[in-house]
């Protein structure tokens, strides 16, 4: 049981990375203005994500500040802000699909269950 929770938790890690990176190329793949607002909320949240990553206390994890909990937190808050971007900034008209799916699949992806070792990484600055 141990084992395959620490799976959940990894397959999330990489989730959120190619979430990220699916961010960042976003404005390319799907044909946006480099200076729109559209263009610039996706890239922030992108690299939002990524650096969000880079400081949680996971294995995939470099700086190790921010715990589990609190990640998953922003995960949720961040995919709900991308989800609704297209109506707070007026832009649903003309792009609504990539803001809105990727971050419903980001709010989907802040559910995964968190590890129950709570001792492993310790020397998180944020609990």
């Amino acid at each position: 049981m141990k084992l395959r929770n620490k799976k959940k938790i990894e397959l999330h890690n990489y989730v959120d990375y190619s979430i990220g990176a699916l961010l960042l190329f976003s404005p390319t793949l799907f044909s946006l203005e480099s200076k729109s607002i559209e263009s610039k909320i996706i890239l922030t949240i992108g690299l939002s994500v990524i650096l969000l990553n880079l400081i949680t206390t996971h294995r995939l994890g470099l700086a190790k500040i921010l715990n589990k909990k609190a990640h998953l937190k922003v995960d949720l808050f961040l995919g709900w802000f991308l989800a609704v971007s297209p109506f707070l900034f007026g832009f649903f008209g003309t792009v609504l699909l990539p803001h809105f799916l990727i971050g419903c699949i980001l709010i989907l992806n802040s559910f995964s269950p968190l590890s129950q070792k709570k001792k492993k990484y310790s020397n998180a600055l944020i609990n």
